[in-house]
């Protein structure tokens, strides 16, 4: 596990050289345990809701408990972002999780109206925020 959070930090370093701001990504299979000692020093944590590489997979709804887990861990500042399987059937659930960027793909680019798809997964986001209980 020490060679983890060696790794971790550097990877921490390296995102700050390179955009700024610090960055980590949660694949599916790992827990918010690997990441938690560096939870404070993060601007964004995207948890990663499918296995990445392939577009149009289907959502992992164990994403929603990273998430969770994740916006009453992080400092209020830090950025929670989610990417695999965003659609109009997950994104409400993943913004009352918590998330607050939503990677979206397939959802927008595989409909013939790009604007109307986008807006209506705006309207699903904000409505379950708004309605879901503070962080």
């Amino acid at each position: 596990f020490s060679s983890r959070r060696r790794h971790t930090r550097s990877l921490c370093d390296w995102s700050s050289d390179v955009c700024s701001s610090d960055l980590l990504a949660l694949n599916p299979g790992t827990p918010v345990a690997a990441i938690a000692d560096h939870l404070d020093e993060c601007d964004l944590v995207l948890v990663m809701s499918v296995q990445p590489g392939f577009g149009g997979q289907k959502f992992q709804p164990a994403a929603l408990e990273k998430l969770r887990e994740l916006r009453h861990r992080l400092p209020p500042d830090t950025l929670l972002s989610v990417d695999g399987g965003i659609g109009k059937g997950t994104i409400a659930a993943t913004a009352a999780a918590g998330a607050e960027l939503f990677v979206v793909g397939s959802a927008i680019f595989d409909t013939s109206d790009y604007h109307q798809s986008l807006s209506e997964l705006r309207q699903l986001a904000e409505g379950a925020a708004h309605s879901a209980p503070s962080h």
